[in-house]
């Protein structure tokens, strides 16, 4: 997804987001399907290793290299809207079978994600087979606000939690 010659948001939002100026770059996957209909986007990978997402911000006409962010999972869909424009913008991102998230500040892993463009909100939950953490410590659930880039979480046990 090259989005990086929109015009910025007004709103201000954390460092993470697919309204602002970026490049996405889907990778390593197997099948990726494009329903016109539904105007739904579902990627599957070959292998539990998963398929890649990098996300790199464009701030003043730049792409941000080093503030790249990372996920990988088996399984994406991606619902799309249609703009009054008539272009087509990000609604959700879910991602199943597990999932690892990584960029320069924050780690977190877990069974799902649920991305909600329009409340600007990252979802991740776990499972028995993949437990949710957070910079290494062990959490029922992460909620995280990309306008202010806060994250909640429930710690689940005992860890070491890195914070910057």
């Amino acid at each position: 997804m090259n989005n990086s010659n929109i015009s910025p948001s007004t709103a201000q939002t954390g460092k993470f987001s697919l309204s602002k100026p970026c490049y996405a770059v889907v990778r390593e996957f197997e099948t990726l399907k494009y329903f016109i209909q539904k105007n739904q986007i579902v990627a599957d990978a070959p292998s539990e290793e998963g398929l890649i997402i990098d996300y790199f911000p464009v701030v003043n006409g730049k792409t941000q290299l080093d503030r790249q962010a990372t996920v990988t999972t088996p399984h994406i869909q991606v619902d799309l809207i249609k703009t009054a424009s008539g272009q087509s913008k990000l609604s959700t991102l879910s991602a199943t079978g597990g999932i690892v998230y990584v960029d320069q500040d924050k780690q977190f892993e877990g069974s799902s994600l649920f991305y909600d463009a329009g409340k600007s909100l990252v979802t991740v939950k776990g499972d028995q087979l993949r437990p949710c953490s957070y910079n290494g410590a062990f959490a029922g659930s992460i909620e995280w606000d990309l306008k202010t880039d806060s994250i909640k979480t429930d710690v689940a046990g005992p860890a070491i939690l890195q914070l910057k």
